[in-house]
Parts: C-alpha cells; structure tokens; sequence
C-alpha cells in the first residue's frame, strides 16, 4: 500500500490477504510454484523485510554495487 495508507485499511488488507492465502486453491498454487506462505501477518512482513533491508545493503555496499 502507499506510504501514510491508514491503519484500518491496512488492517482490513491484511485480514483479506490472510484469508485469500489460507484458501486450499491458492495454497495449491503457491506450493506447486515452490513457495509457502506463513500467514502471519503485516507486522511480521513488515519486520522482515526490515531485516533483509539492513542485511542486503551491506551486502550491497561491500561489493560496491552502484545504481545508474
């Protein structure tokens, strides 16, 4: 969602999310492309990727990676 998206509606996206994820048919569909879901929610998307920010722009910076 965009930045400064209201609490409610990201509340209500992440309720639908979990429930669309947790769906037999889509859960089929994910495995089959050789992924899982972990059905925690956006706080914990949200700590993750936090992590692999802080993780992947140190790898970044050690190669020396630029952008154009």
């Amino acid at each position: 969602a965009p930045a400064r998206t209201p609490a409610a509606i990201l509340d209500r996206l992440n309720r639908e999310s979990v429930d669309i994820f947790s769906m037999p048919a889509i859960q089929a569909e994910i495995h089959k492309a050789g992924m899982t879901t972990s059905g925690q929610g956006r706080d914990s998307l949200t700590s993750f990727l936090k992590q692999e920010h802080v993780k992947y722009r140190k790898i970044i910076r050690e190669a020396g990676i630029k952008d154009n």
